[in-house]
């Protein structure tokens, strides 16, 4: 078992972070700042966050470097990885060594040569409902310990502060404004998510996927095809040979 962050270094870090008043500055470079602070904190390699946009799809809105960027990138086009899974699950997900992971090999073929090896990641929340993955990354493998998940679950709490601060504010912001109408769909997708679960006999994760790309391949919003799907109270897949633009 790997000792885990220092508790100490932690605490400071979260404290430097809160009385750095955060809250004054504009919100990507807010949150880029807690993403730094806790890849620091952490000795890890990289990190990032990622939120779910107007169409449902995670795509990172802060990195550590070109790298992390990437990681961040692949998962939103692959549909799969930690991220998303901590998205969908709503549960704290890690893997030891991505390239020996079993779960998301599109994801493990496309970063391959990245050298991003162990992952941690968080599920972010604006109220009670998941938007989003806090992550940081390492380039070699090993275990995760207890004292890691809380810490990275602590400077989760600081990133959804700030998300729920500018969404009372109503901050002009494309990230309030994505996550605002991400947050009026969220229902409804869910609901169709458990259709498709049902009528596919898919985990969650894969279900919500399934309709990512369908609605992809039609050339449609997410939304409204699991208002479809929820309607109709059943799922066909539809497949498109074109490629979507």
């Amino acid at each position: 078992m790997t000792a885990g962050v220092d508790a100490a270094v932690i605490a400071r870090s979260i404290e430097e972070l809160r009385k750095s008043d955060l809250g004054a500055s504009e919100l990507r470079a807010a949150v880029h700042a807690v993403v730094d602070a806790t890849s620091d904190a952490f000795g890890a390699d990289g990190g990032g966050v990622m939120l779910i946009d107007d169409q449902q799809a995670l795509h990172y809105v802060g990195a550590t470097d070109g790298r992390a960027a990437a990681m961040e990138a692949a998962q939103e086009e692959t549909g799969e990885g930690p991220c998303v899974d901590s998205l969908l699950t709503d549960q704290i997900v890690s893997t030891d060594d991505l390239l020996a992971d079993v779960r998301w090999p599109q994801l493990r073929d496309q970063i391959g040569q990245l050298g991003l090896r162990a992952i941690l990641g968080v599920p972010l929340h604006v109220g009670p409902t998941t938007v989003g993955s806090l992550n940081v990354y390492r380039f070699r493998p090993g275990g995760w310990a207890p004292s890691d998940l809380e810490a990275i679950s602590a400077f989760g709490r600081v990133v959804e502060e700030l998300l729920a601060t500018a969404m009372v504010a109503r901050e002009r912001h494309t990230i309030v404004d994505q996550l605002t109408q991400a947050l009026a769909n969220r229902v409804t997708i869910e609901r169709a998510v458990g259709v498709v679960m049902a009528s596919m006999d898919l985990d969650p994760v894969r279900a919500f996927d399934t309709l990512r790309r369908s609605a992809r391949s039609r050339r449609a919003r997410v939304a409204d095809v699991a208002a479809e799907v929820v309607a109709a109270r059943r799922f066909e897949e539809k497949v498109s040979t074109e490629e979507p633009s």
